[in-house]
């Protein structure tokens, strides 16, 4: 393997190689980058860091879910965030801590293993429930990544006396499984060239549709002229701060945060599997509002996670109001991996399986 290619298996193993930066200014606003529908050109900017983070607010919305905390959880000076990062992630090297203590993932592990063990023998009541709840409590790998945003590159500075202005910045946004898994087909196709590098990246296109059943994203190198649009970084560009994104990130919300605001109902389940008892009634102890008609789970790539939303991440930043309600679900992750009991609705498990075995083929051919 040359240095090259080296370096982009680096770069799809999410080593990060942050450049932080200073600035005369003591607020920022605008910089969280939200995916909307239809084409977004952005050039993505370095490494990203990869979090893994639960949805636990409940959604009021059209698709009504009762979330794995209560309202008053996200209420006062002490609310919790209402996308979280998982306890049991450790942001510095990116992995999964050795002990797994996470309440929430308990319980996806949980209703997911219920599922598989209880069958067609489940009450379609516990069924729809622990579907629900596997749904409401899964884990959602997501990559934050400094990008220019090539419909509006500026973003607001603040400085010391109250004085706002836009300048051309750097922006966060965060990429889910789906469209990841393309960035990294992308930067395999494009290797020796580095999408990402200051000198020699291009912009590509990452593709929002929420028109069907579930929001998807996919995303494709920029055309021009039958040719990528390469785009070296500008001197302005080069001169900008680039985020910290583990600063930005945060702290995780603590294992006694999320059991403290959790549900009664799954606190119960919580406690009888610790004490190696069989919870017994799931349904009846639910005290779900509404079902919805499908088990609802967030857009992983929507932003932000505000940093003054629980634990402060920066005292610097600034971000821009956060809106959860009516979230349509979206992929859980190639069916191959995850086998998430809504998988086997989904309607695109062929495509699914096809892109997967894409994806592996030139990992088989490398070990060969």
């Amino acid at each position: 393997m040359s240095e090259a290619e080296q370096a982009i298996q680096d770069k799809i193993k999410k080593l990060q190689s942050i450049r932080g930066g200073g600035g005369g200014f003591t607020k920022q606003r605008g910089i969280f980058h939200n995916l909307q529908d239809g084409d977004n050109i952005i050039r993505l900017v370095g490494d990203p860091v990869k979090v893994v983070m639960h949805f636990i607010s409940p959604s009021h919305g059209k698709n009504k879910n009762r979330g794995i905390c209560a309202d008053e959880a996200f209420e006062g000076d002490d609310r919790l965030p209402k996308r979280c990062v998982c306890p049991d992630w450790d942001i510095d090297s990116e992995e999964f801590k050795s002990e797994r203590e996470c309440p929430v993932c308990k319980l996806n592990n949980f209703a997911k293993r219920m599922v598989k063990e209880g069958g067609d023998s489940l009450d379609p009541k516990d069924k729809k429930w622990l579907e629900m709840l596997a749904s409401a409590a899964r884990p959602a790998e997501t990559y934050k990544w400094n990008i220019i945003d090539r419909a509006n590159p500026n973003i607001i500075e603040i400085d010391q006396n109250g004085v706002s202005k836009d300048v051309p910045g750097f922006k966060v946004t965060s990429i889910g499984v789906e469209a990841a898994n393309d960035v990294v087909g992308i930067l395999k196709q494009m290797s020796p060239k580095d999408i990402t590098a200051d000198d020699e990246g291009c912009d590509i296109n990452i593709i929002r549709s929420s028109g069907g059943p579930r929001v998807s994203y996919s995303a494709q190198v920029v055309i021009d002229g039958g040719m990528a649009r390469f785009t070296p970084l500008t001197d302005e560009e080069l001169s900008a701060t680039r985020h910290d994104l583990k600063r930005i990130i945060g702290k995780p919300t603590t294992v006694e945060q999320l059991m403290d605001h959790m549900h009664d109902d799954y606190k119960e389940v919580i406690n009888q599997c610790a004490d190696g008892s069989t919870p017994k009634k799931q349904v009846s102890t639910a005290k779900a509002p509404v079902e919805p008609k499908a088990p609802e789970a967030p857009e992983e790539p929507e932003e932000p996670e505000e940093p003054e939303d629980g634990p402060k991440a920066d005292p610097e930043l600034e971000s821009d109001e956060e809106s959860v309600e009516d979230q349509p679900w979206e992929c859980f992750g190639c069916i191959k991996d995850v086998n998430h009991p809504e998988c086997s609705k989904c309607s695109e498990q062929e495509d699914c399986i096809k892109k997967s075995e894409e994806i592996e083929e030139p990992k088989k051919r490398s070990r060969s």
